[in-house]
């Protein structure tokens, strides 16, 4: 096998604060006007392809692709896309173009969606609320759902806008995962890293805090009905 062929699991990349997204800077080291990876969302929205949306289409057509061919493939998001074709596609966008995610691999588009939401600059779950998080997760437990529903309703719309597109995805994945392999705990493990971040940036904060961020993206998998009652 070779080396483009060798499939690493994607979650060794989870905790790492380093980024790897293709951040190309034109001639004069400034970040051209089209970068999309590691923008802030506000700023993205103004591009012209991602106008008149509820949220960029990097994401919405990544969740289509996924919500279509992906919710029974084994090992979605956990299993590795190529590395080097993830950093083309991530090229194409920051260049303001597009890919058909339909005609990509599955791995391939779930690495996009990953690394999109990971880079950005503040996490979907919202770094100022972040300690927040963690004490409604360990609230009484009968109040932790309603605990968290105050935190969900406090986000900004865009942020939860894809929250709520990304987290039924997660649901049904996770209804299928006598197929994927990836029930809630196995789904929370891979996506909690991308969305409940320390703001500290920190290797050791974050490992200290995995058990509660797991288990805020475990109850917003089990609860999702709850906490986006609109439904899509």
């Amino acid at each position: 096998m070779s080396p483009q062929q060798v499939r690493l699991p994607d979650d060794i990349y989870d905790l790492v604060p380093n980024r790897i997204e293709a951040a190309p800077t034109d001639a004069s080291g400034e970040i051209p006007a089209t970068q999309l990876f590691g923008m802030p969302l506000d700023v993205v929205m103004g591009y012209p392809m991602n106008l008149d949306r509820d949220m960029p289409v990097i994401v919405s057509d990544a969740i289509d692709c996924l919500q279509k061919n992906g919710v029974t493939v084994q090992g979605i998001f956990r299993v590795s896309g190529s590395r080097g074709r993830v950093l083309q596609i991530l090229k194409i966008y920051n260049s303001g173009s597009q890919v058909d995610f339909f005609k990509e691999d599955i791995h391939d588009v779930a690495g996009v969606l990953k690394q999109y939401i990971r880079e950005l600059p503040d996490p979907l779950c919202c770094a100022a609320l972040y300690p927040e998080w963690l004490q409604a997760i360990q609230s009484d437990p009968s109040e932790t759902v309603a605990s968290l529903k105050v935190l969900v309703d406090q986000l900004p719309l865009l942020h939860k806008n894809i929250l709520q597109k990304l987290f039924h995805l997660l649901s049904v994945i996770a209804s299928n995962s006598d197929k994927t392999s990836m029930n809630v705990m196995n789904l929370a493990i891979v996506w909690s890293p991308n969305i409940l971040k320390n703001p500290t940036d920190s290797l050791e904060a974050a490992l200290r805090d995995t058990p509660l961020t797991n288990q805020v993206v475990t109850s917003l998998i089990q609860n999702y009905s709850t906490f986006f009652p609109s439904g899509l």
